[in-house]
């Protein structure tokens, strides 16, 4: 009996030791007011990706919007934090290692002067510090901003997103072999995928605002996760972003859609580029995910497999839509979208949490899935 558990131990110690029990998490949380992303890396640090808090943005047309989730009761920065404390690592319920918005809109970063004031944030990266917008152009800044100086005269750290960079979003704790995060684009630059370089593809810095988006590549052995904000994409698009990022970003195990799954998002280059294995798409109105978008997410001549769609919110009209259309299938059930990584990155499960109730409970869940 002793040998069998000194063999037990060494096995576990063994396991520990090499990273196989390692795992990281990236929860796209459902709210009804814009993006938050929570990731907790593979160390155990943590970075939020946008926090959106916009009632107003919506489908004029159709006038149909998710409602705030789980209730209306309490803020969006509070249904975050909550959300937050159920999932943080031991000792980070009021901690963030990274905030990153990835462009100055309001469904993006709106959340962000409350949060500020309520979670020790170690690093701020945007694309414009410290020189924010100004003018006709300004963006919806003018709460973040001062946010921001304020929190940075408490001590936290804020630096400007460098395109093409590999070292800004580094674990801080005992790291993990294999795992990176590359800035493919911003302000009208991408990356060429020559070392630490980057090219104007605009020629200019854009007057969109969605154009000017951060994007990043996580890798995580052989596990990556493309995200990049709202860039634009394809003939409707003047300034074409998704184009360049296709040509550098690789096969991605999860790609979120860009600009919610609007209709000049997911252009087909980037969709057979990325080959995604699944698509999550940060949903909150009657066009998030459009048609045109969802036609090349599932299209089988852009991919070598059957990718499923994961969004945080779907209305019924859109699901009456999606179904006449012969789509419907491909969508797993709405919520709290859930990646978990482990194996030191060769394999991953998604998992589907309920937005409307205040446990989140799991409603859905993936098999392993193989990166």
């Amino acid at each position: 009996m002793k040998t069998c558990f000194k063999l037990l131990s060494a096995c576990i110690m063994a396991a520990t030791l090499c990273g196989c029990c390692e795992t990281m998490e990236i929860h796209h949380i459902s709210t009804g007011r814009g993006n938050c992303t929570y990731l907790i890396m593979p160390d155990g640090t943590t970075m939020m990706i946008d926090c959106g808090d916009d009632p107003d943005c919506g489908a004029i047309e159709h006038n149909e919007m998710q409602p705030m989730l789980p209730d209306s009761l309490e803020s969006t920065a509070r249904h975050i934090m909550n959300y937050i404390a159920g999932v943080a690592p031991e000792g980070k319920e009021k901690k963030l290692d990274y905030f990153f918005p990835t462009h100055f809109h309001s469904d993006h970063l709106w959340a962000f002067p409350e949060l500020a004031k309520e979670l020790e944030i170690g690093k701020i990266i945007d694309r414009a510090y410290p020189d924010y917008p100004t003018g006709e152009d300004k963006p919806d800044i003018d709460e973040y901003v001062p946010a921001v100086r304020e929190a940075v005269a408490a001590g936290t750290k804020a630096e400007l997103f460098r395109v093409g960079a590999l070292d800004q979003f580094k674990m801080v704790g005992k790291g993990s072999k294999g795992f990176s995060i590359r800035n493919l684009c911003a302000n009208g630059e991408c990356w060429t995928g020559e070392d630490e370089e980057s090219a104007r593809i605009y020629g200019h810095i854009p007057g969109d605002e969605n154009a000017n988006s951060c994007g990043i590549l996580l890798n995580w052995g052989d596990f990556s996760y493309l995200t990049c904000g709202d860039i634009p994409g394809g003939y409707m698009a003047p300034d074409d972003m998704q184009t360049a990022v296709s040509k550098v970003c690789g096969n991605c195990d999860i790609v979120v859609a860009c600009h919610h799954g609007y209709q000049e998002s997911m252009i087909e280059p980037l969709c057979k580029a990325a080959d995604a294995k699944a698509y999550v798409a940060m949903t909150r109105e009657y066009w998030h995910p459009s048609g045109a978008a969802v036609d090349n997410m599932c299209d089988p001549e852009l991919h070598t497999g059957d990718p499923k769609i994961f969004c945080t919110w779907l209305l019924q009209s859109q699901k009456d839509n999606f179904r006449e259309l012969g789509v419907l299938d491909h969508f797993a059930p709405a919520g709290h979208v859930v990646i978990k990584v482990g194996g030191h990155g060769r394999w991953f499960r998604i998992l589907v949490r309920d937005a409307s109730s205040s446990d989140a409970g799991v409603i859905y869940k993936t098999a392993k899935i193989r990166s």
